[in-house]
């Protein structure tokens, strides 16, 4: 099999005023790591790094000069999303889980995102079905999704203790949508023929993951909507935060149902003191690796707990009688808040408004379009 890219990168270590900096040297073939991965973002991964390590902490650029000690991915359990990578090829731009935030994006070396270092990167065509695994430990794999018959696929190497790894970047979903994890041997696999991508059949999903968020429907079967995004009641006219940030749905009383508008996972499930009441938060990962929450306020019931899984269409609650559902997306899991998030916000136009430093999008327009407004 012909060697179709050759990286070389090393790492120089750099300790000053007790932050550790990293400077991976320069390396002719590390462009190549952009050219190859670049037209694939979207890609959701997991940290896989080098080292080994349990964690792995971010820089504050692409520069990867400067790294931050004090915020952290874990490693094999964290599904991420990487968004961009830098000219060098020597960084990803990453979108993680945060407990502080919901959702934080950094930069990382990129070998501790991919797992590669001196790695031959070689494209593949699959000859049959292929499963995919998902490294919990040096030992241990679980299922990490499918590479269908005759996908075209990008294959690494990587050292694991006395077995020989593959990273692997193959697609998912949509062929705009793709995954880093990895196979542990060629079995099936052809040197690429020049054949495009087969459409790719349904994968498993990681323990940890969320679903992509591809498709919105209506949260409730006859949707009615009470107060509409932007909307200024009377009573807010001389309030500096008058403007709505979400939309209010009351529905056939004969239907108290409440359902996920998207797939996702259930952030928050509770009851909070004040006028929102049962609330339920769920994140959504977006097919352009953007992360959005619905949220849902007034719920006479709710039927899930945090940590489930849950599928568009599914029932998370129920409406009280005669009595609106509160309906926002946000771009922030706000625990630190209580997930108590507002109704109202100072004066704006279009369909998104930051305030707080939570981003607001307009409802009508996510289950509208499928996809949050720019």
């Amino acid at each position: 099999m012909k060697k179709a890219i050759s990286l070389m990168l090393t790492l120089a270590i750099v300790m000053s005023a007790g932050i550790m900096t990293e400077q991976p040297a320069e390396a002719a073939s590390s462009p190549a790591i952009h050219s190859t991965l670049a037209n694939r973002l979207p890609i959701v991964t997991y940290a896989m790094p080098l080292s080994g390590a349990t964690r792995i902490h971010p820089f504050e650029d692409s520069s990867l000069r400067t790294q931050r000690r004090d915020l952290w991915i874990d490693t094999f359990r964290d599904e991420i999303v990487i968004t961009d990578i830098s000219r060098d090829g020597r960084a990803a731009r990453v979108s993680y889980p945060s407990t502080a935030v919901g959702v934080r994006t950094m930069w990382f070396d990129i070998r501790d995102i991919i797992g590669m270092s001196t790695v031959d990167i070689v494209t593949y065509n699959a000859t049959t079905n292929i499963n995919v695994l998902r490294m919990s430990s040096a030992s241990v794999t679980v299922s990490y999704g499918r590479i269908s018959t005759g996908q075209c696929i990008r294959l690494g190497s990587r050292r694991v203790g006395s077995t020989t790894f593959f990273p692997t970047v193959y697609p998912i979903s949509t062929t705009t949508v793709n995954r880093v994890s990895g196979i542990r041997n060629k079995l099936g696999l052809t040197t690429h023929s020049g054949a495009t991508t087969a459409p790719t059949e349904p994968t498993q999903r990681p323990t940890d993951s969320t679903a992509i968020a591809d498709v919105w429907q209506n949260p409730t079967n006859d949707m009615r909507i009470t107060q509409a995004w932007r909307n200024v009641p009377s009573s807010r006219r001389s309030n500096a935060r008058s403007h709505h940030v979400a939309i209010d749905i009351d529905s056939d009383p004969r239907d108290l149902r409440v359902m996920a508008p998207a797939n996702g996972t259930v952030r928050a499930a509770r009851q909070i003191n004040g006028a929102n009441g049962r609330i339920v938060v769920i994140e959504h990962r977006m097919s352009d690796g953007r992360v959005a929450f619905s949220f849902f306020a007034h719920l006479g019931s709710i039927s899930v707990r945090t940590g489930d899984r849950v599928n568009r269409g599914q029932e998370i609650g129920r409406r009280a009688a005669g009595q609106h559902v509160h309906f926002a997306i946000v771009d922030t899991l706000w625990s630190a808040g209580g997930y108590d998030y507002v109704g109202y916000a100072p004066g704006f136009s279009g369909d998104s408004t930051r305030f707080n430093n939570i981003t607001f999008f307009n409802p009508s327009y996510v289950l509208r379009n499928n996809r949050l407004p720019r």
